[in-house]
């Protein structure tokens, strides 16, 4: 039978990476423009003399940019922005055919090191993978072999109700306990499952009580069911309850890490090992990777045994901060007339410096015979290269296409560079205007910092805020006032940052009148009546900062503002949009269709 491809491809390729970042940016020269053929269907959405595009390319697009169910709107400015950016790739398409990406360097490592990853992925499944196949009397042998890798150990079916402390906090019911310690919590706990314990030996379903009352909510939908578990993954005593439990009685409260349960088994299932059948393909999975490690590890050795290096010793002297990116560290197959040598340089060499040193756990420059070690190593990847060459592997259909579809993208990311000024700085008047005609945007959703003390009575809070008004220390009363266990008022005082949608409204109406550093005059809500500290105020996000987030938000709106205008000259014209045809767009790109109201029109 044959084996899966396994991502072990690796074991073949090695591990080298190639970076990518930067590069030249040229601009692009201006070509005779063609009608842009209608290869996804629909109605036009958008239009020019020379282009055309679909609401199947528009679909094609926001399906690229985000995933359908995160649409929930398509506005003008979104709809206009997408037709911009099908016409300007279809147009930079073009001119990418006769694009030489190398002038952008580093990005045509990178698209050089992918178009390798993808012949070696399609060699190895070639060569390796597709040539490994494992029999039945194989599987048979290595099952019998190994057959206690399959035993299953001994599992109980049961089902169980638990109440613990944290539940009790998180309950419907969390106001009664938010005052309680957790002594109390666990004796509250206690109780209730004792009483639900009561209710089952009366005649109540357990299924229903553990549905209704468990704080495991992963089992309680199910009425309890844990399924089928090994006493191994569970905690004590949870355990040794479920080990000595009669097969359908109900345990007695049974306390463990995550609270009070009550537990029922109902049924045991002895240790046992799976038939061959049951792990057929777990087994043919575990032959075939141990073929597939043997035959790769024969098939280096054999590109070791071929290929030659040659190493410039006098390079790997040098220190690595005295190398230039194009310094020569080795020859590779120096003797090979058909396909020609190899270099590899010190980029090569330098890009493999970091992942050599993690591998090795080496931290300090490395040594001579270090380098001579990595140089090896990457000369593995220029073998490889031949091998494939040799093979005909660069000239698949598949890696043919994806080359050149890969090529034209890297090419139009270079180019739409091109048309803008990367290092345009959007000037600081630009961002004030900004800022002071979005000043709404910008205003703080929790924008108080306070402290507080509850009370039961009015009389008492007024008392306590003469004392402050008059010097004392409102953490010091809070200490003595605050509801609660001792060890909390202080925390339970300090609320931090607040909004209007965190406290009740009577109490952020106060905390907004009063001045920070004063003290409010008691204020009633549900909880009580409450003295309120103000510590800060700040309704809006200054300027400093906003301007952190309104540069770069400015800088891409000229820049597409910028592709915009050279798109239109390049058509002669602004594209035609048809924006009565913005909800038929929708209803393509978004099924089922949608109301009217999610319909943006211009």
């Amino acid at each position: 039978m044959g084996i899966l491809r396994t991502t072990a491809w690796l074991v073949l390729a090695g591990s080298i990476l190639a970076g990518c970042h930067g590069g030249t940016v040229p601009v692009p020269v201006p070509v005779e423009t063609a009608a842009l053929p209608d290869t996804t269907g629909g109605f036009v959405f958008a239009e020019s003399p020379v282009l055309k595009v679909t609401a199947g390319m528009m679909a094609e697009q926001f399906n690229t940019d985000m995933l359908p169910s995160a649409i929930t709107r398509i506005d003008s400015l979104t709809a206009e922005n997408t037709v911009y950016e099908i016409l300007l790739d279809s147009l930079l398409g073009h001119e990418a055919d006769t694009f030489d990406l190398r002038q952008a360097h580093s990005l045509y490592r990178q698209y050089e090191q992918l178009r390798y990853d993808q012949v070696m992925r399609l060699m190895y499944q070639k060569l390796i993978v597709d040539s490994v196949t494992v029999n039945d009397s194989e599987m048979t042998a290595a099952y019998i072999a190994d057959s206690e890798t399959y035993r299953v150990p001994d599992r109980y079916r049961a089902r169980h109700i638990v109440i613990s402390p944290q539940g009790l906090k998180k309950s419907p019911d969390s106001v009664l306990y938010r005052n309680v310690s957790t002594e109390a919590l666990d004796s509250i706990a206690h109780e209730k499952i004792v009483t639900l314990r009561q209710r089952i030996l009366a005649g109540a379903s357990f299924d229903t009580m553990a549905m209704v009352y468990s704080q495991d909510r992963g089992s309680a939908s199910n009425g309890g069911d844990l399924g089928l578990i090994s006493v191994v993954n569970m905690v004590k005593p949870f355990d040794s309850v479920i080990m000595h439990l009669p097969i359908g009685e109900i345990s007695e409260p049974v306390k463990t890490v995550f609270g009070w349960h009550l537990v029922r088994v109902e049924a045991f299932v002895p240790t046992h090992i799976l038939p061959l059948d049951s792990v057929r393909g777990e087994v043919a999975s575990k032959i075939g990777q141990e073929k597939i490690g043997e035959r790769s590890r024969r098939f280096i050795d054999s590109l070791r045994n071929y290929g030659q290096v040659v190493i410039d010793s006098a390079a790997l002297c040098l220190p690595d901060s005295l190398h230039q990116r194009g310094d020569l560290m080795a020859v590779v197959n120096p003797q090979d007339k058909q396909y020609g040598h190899d270099t590899l340089t010190f980029e090569d060499y330098a890009e493999q410096v970091y992942p050599f040193q993690r591998a090795k756990k080496i931290d300090r420059p490395l040594n001579y015979d270090e380098k001579k070690e990595l140089v090896t190593g990457i000369a593995m990847r220029f073998h490889l290269m031949t091998v494939a060459k040799r093979l005909g592997y660069y000239h698949d259909p598949v890696v043919e296409a994806w080359s050149a579809d890969t090529r034209k993208r890297y090419a139009i990311s270079v180019m739409k560079k091109g048309i803008v000024n990367e290092e345009y700085v959007v000037p600081d008047s630009a961002v004030r205007a900004y800022y002071d005609a979005h000043l709404s945007d910008y205003q703080v959703d929790r924008p108080l910092t306070v402290q507080h003390i509850i009370f039961s009575d009015s009389a008492l809070a007024a008392h306590i805020r003469d004392q402050l008004t008059s010097g004392a220390d409102f953490m010091e009363m809070a200490r003595q006032y605050y509801p609660g266990e001792p060890d909390i008022r202080t925390a339970a005082a300090d609320l931090g940052e607040i909004g209007p949608k965190d406290m009740p409204a009577a109490f952020f109406s106060a905390a907004m009148s009063t001045p920070v550093g004063g003290i409010s005059r008691p204020v009633k809500t549900e909880f009580g009546y409450h003295l309120i500290k103000v510590l800060a105020r700040n309704l809006s996000v200054d300027f400093d900062r906003a301007a952190l987030t309104i540069r770069p938000k400015l800088k891409k709106a000229w820049q597409e503002q910028t592709r915009r205008e050279w798109v239109d000259r390049k058509l002669g014209q602004p594209p035609v949009i048809h924006w009565e045809r913005l909800g038929d767009l929708y209803r393509k790109i978004v099924k089922p269709p949608a109301p009217e109201d999610q319909l943006v029109r211009p």
